[in-house]
C-alpha cells in the first residue's frame, strides 16, 4: 500500500501503470478511489502517483484524468485538514499548467 511518499514506491507503481495502460481506465479508477477512501494522512502519497502518470506515462492516464482532476483535487483539499498537506496541495497543482495549459488549472483555483 502506498502509505509513505516514496519515490521508490511511486516509480514502481508508475512502471507497473505504464506496462498495463490496456487497463488504464481499472487503474485510474482505482487511485481516484484509494484518494477517496483512505485516510487523509495517505492523500498526498496517492495524489502523487496520481501527478506521476499524468506527467511521467502521459497517455492514456493524463486524458483519464483531465475530466476527474478538478473534483479530486478540490475534494482531497477539503479533506485534509493539516496545513502542510494542504499547501504540498497547492504547491502540486502549480505543476499542472504544462501539461493541461493554465486555463485548465486556473479552473480548479
Amino acid at each position: 500500500e502506498l502509505t509513505i511518499n516514496s519515490r521508490d514506491i511511486i516509480d514502481a507503481l508508475s512502471l507497473i501503470a505504464k506496462e498495463n495502460t490496456f487497463i488504464a481506465s481499472e487503474i485510474a479508477g482505482a487511485l481516484e478511489n484509494r484518494i477517496f477512501t483512505c485516510d487523509v494522512r495517505y492523500c498526498l502519497p496517492a495524489m502523487y502517483l496520481m501527478d506521476a502518470l499524468i506527467k511521467n506515462v502521459g497517455a492514456p492516464y493524463k486524458d483519464i484524468f483531465r475530466p476527474k482532476l478538478c473534483r479530486i483535487m478540490v475534494e482531497t483539499y477539503k479533506r485534509v485538514d493539516d496545513v502542510l498537506l494542504k499547501s504540498r496541495l497547492c504547491h502540486l497543482l502549480t505543476t499542472w499548467p504544462q501539461h493541461y495549459g493554465s486555463e485548465f488549472v486556473a479552473d480548479i483555483c
